[in-house]
Parts: structure tokens; C-alpha cells; sequence
């Protein structure tokens, strides 16, 4: 497996690797150190999480639950745009971090795999990008008591943060933020032009369970479109908008070439009527001649 990978850039998208080599060592209090941010209410928007690295970074900055690549893997989606490239993290190598699992694998292609790690005893749901939550979850029953600590004001982190408990009145479940990333066969360098990293399936080695649908999840509790994405719509948007503009100028051009011919052999102008008789026939098939040549059959 190569320890290593440099850069890769695809559709003005550098990917940055963090390779997470070795085992990052469990440290006491992170299975229990779970953060609700806008408190925990059993429905999608209000969930439990433990592990989450806004923990880390909001709540308790001794308490070091993930490695430092994860932190930035899960916080940081995309760096900013310099010379025309925007820069996403991505983990690779991977190593799974102490108390946490191996939980499902895709393979990319022949040179990659993509890896999802749950902690320990976490479910594994669906694989989910950086900074939604909702992969790994953990059964919690009825009359269970989840302690957590959230804004003493939900949604204005500078108003201070409390802890507080929540008794679960029905069966319901604590997300767990999972770690992923990818492992290599191939050199420690690649190309440039190298394809996307996306795998198709996931081949799980524990039973999912349900949940509401994932939900984004961050220090500061930023939501919305990631920047790759409304890039992504503004792109497809403006290819499209080009497309419609010269597929009109074409055919505003055709029309007048056709209206000045048939205008000069007719003598008058056309009226209205005759401009949509124009256009239905422009959309009208033709028939092949006769006297066009056949394409060869395919042999039987």
C-alpha cells in the first residue's frame, strides 16, 4: 500500500491527500463527549453526535478525539480558489483511529478503495460526504439519558454553551461522525488527469439501521450548498445559457436567409402564418433519398 499521494487535479478541483498512516490512540472521555449543538431533540435536525471535531474545537480543545487530518478532512470542505483551482481534503492512506472499526469498503478501481470507519459499536448507515452526519449511529432505548452540551442559545455560538440531558421518551439512536478516506495499490505519485475518486457501492461489514435522513454538521453550524457544488450549478448554468444563445442565432439567421430567398421569388413579405409554417417545417424530419448510399450491413 503506498504511504503517500500527491495532488490530483480533476475539473479545476485539486485534491489535497492527508495520509493517516498509523493508529490514532483512543483518549478517555471521547465516546462520552458528545456535542448537540443546537440541543437534541429526536428529530433531523437535532441530533447527538459524539466524536464530532467541533468538540474539539468549540467545546474542550484539550480533549483531542480525532487526528488533526480528520479535523481538517471534516471541517475545512474546500480551501480557496487560487489561480482558477479550488482545493478539496480528502484522507489518504487510511488507517482506521483506535476505537474505531473498519465498517464498509468500495472499491474505486483497480488502483483505489474507499474506506468508512465507525467507532466501535456504531452502526454503519450509507457512505456520506465531509461534514454530513448520519453514516454511523448507535441504538439508544427508551428511558436512556443522553448527556451532552449545546449553545445556551441555539444558533448563536457567542451567547456560551451549557450541558445539559435529554431522556429518551422512545427508542432513537447518537450519531457517530464517521472517518473515510482512501487506500492505494499503485506508486506514490500519480497524474494530473487522474480520474475521480467516487465508488459506485459500499460493502458493508455491519447492519445498517434507521434513521432520519443525514444532516450537515460543523463547529460553526454552517449549512447550504458546499462552494464545489453551487460552482458545480453556476458551471452547468452557464453552458446551457450559452447553448440556448447561439442555438437562437442560428436559427434567427437561417429564417432571414430563408425569408429574403423566398421573398425575393414571391415578391412580398411573409406574415406571421407563413414565419410558423417556417418553424414547423425546421422541426419536420426529412426522408432519406433514394439515391443516398446504404451503410453496410453488420455481418451476421
Amino acid at each position: 500500500m503506498a504511504t503517500t499521494r500527491s495532488p490530483e487535479t480533476n475539473f479545476n478541483t485539486v485534491t489535497s491527500w492527508l495520509p493517516l498512516t498509523t493508529t490514532f490512540p483512543y483518549q478517555s472521555g471521547c465516546s462520552s463527549a458528545i456535542w448537540a449543538r443546537l440541543g437534541f431533540i429526536q428529530s433531523a435536525t437535532s441530533d447527538a453526535v459524539a466524536f464530532d471535531p467541533g468538540y474539539g474545537i468549540t467545546v474542550d480543545p484539550a480533549l483531542m478525539c480525532m487526528p488533526s487530518q480528520v479535523t481538517l478532512w471534516w471541517e475545512t470542505e474546500t480551501a480557496p480558489v487560487l489561480n482558477g483551482l479550488t482545493t478539496r481534503y480528502s484522507v489518504g492512506p487510511i488507517v482506521c483511529p483506535g476505537a474505531f472499526t473498519t465498517a464498509g469498503t468500495s472499491i474505486v478501481n483497480e488502483q483505489s478503495t474507499q474506506v468508512a470507519c465507525c467507532p466501535s459499536g456504531y452502526k454503519f448507515r450509507q457512505m456520506q460526504e465531509a461534514g454530513i452526519v448520519g453514516e454511523c449511529a448507535s441504538s439508544v432505548s427508551k428511558g436512556f439519558v443522553v448527556t451532552y452540551v449545546m449553545e445556551k442559545v441555539p444558533g448563536s455560538i457567542n451567547e456560551g454553551l451549557t450541558t445539559t440531558s435529554t431522556t429518551m421518551g422512545n427508542d432513537y439512536y447518537v450519531l457517530g461522525v464517521p472517518v473515510n478516506g482512501f487506500n492505494f495499490a499503485g506508486p506514490t505519485s500519480v497524474s494530473s488527469s487522474a480520474s475521480s475518486i467516487s465508488g459506485p457501492s459500499v460493502t458493508a461489514t455491519s447492519t445498517g439501521i434507521s434513521s432520519p435522513s443525514p444532516t450537515r454538521s460543523s463547529a460553526a453550524g454552517n449549512g447550504g450548498l458546499s462552494t464545489g457544488a453551487k460552482a458545480g450549478i453556476g458551471a452547468g448554468a452557464a453552458v446551457a445559457g450559452i447553448a440556448f444563445i447561439m442555438f437562437a442565432f442560428l436559427l434567427f439567421k437561417y429564417l432571414r436567409k430563408r425569408q429574403r430567398a423566398e421573398g425575393n421569388n414571391n415578391g412580398g413579405e411573409k406574415g406571421p402564418g407563413d414565419l410558423m409554417h417556417e418553424l414547423h417545417d425546421i422541426n419536420r424530419p426529412h426522408e432519406m433519398g433514394s439515391s443516398g448510399a446504404r451503410p453496410p450491413e453488420l455481418a451476421g
